[in-house]
């Protein structure tokens, strides 16, 4: 599976699945914990049997940071980029 270098997230939109691999290995979630910039607090992430869902909530504001991985068994640590934006509004005409 390739690697990712970034997730965007549309506030109020499904969420993103992400794996955390060490050295080509999926980590199981309960291997791994999360640290996000105090701006991204508002980010859920749920782990599941195989990784991590990430959501932007409904009216969260665009914003940008980082969201920090840990692998608890040995201390690695990797840096995800994680950019939230929001959805246009699109108007119908009566």
């Amino acid at each position: 599976m390739p690697a990712i270098t970034s997730i965007e997230l549309v506030a109020g939109a499904a969420a993103v699945h992400v794996t955390v691999d060490s050295q080509n290995v999926a980590l199981a979630p309960g291997a791994v914990s999360w640290v996000v910039d105090a701006n991204l607090q508002a980010v859920i992430i749920t782990p599941d049997a195989t990784g991590f869902n990430f959501q932007a909530p409904v009216g969260m504001p665009a914003t940008n940071g980082n969201a920090t991985a840990t692998d608890t068994a040995n201390g690695a640590v990797g840096v995800i980029p994680v950019i939230v934006s929001i959805a246009p509004l699109t108007f119908a005409s009566p």
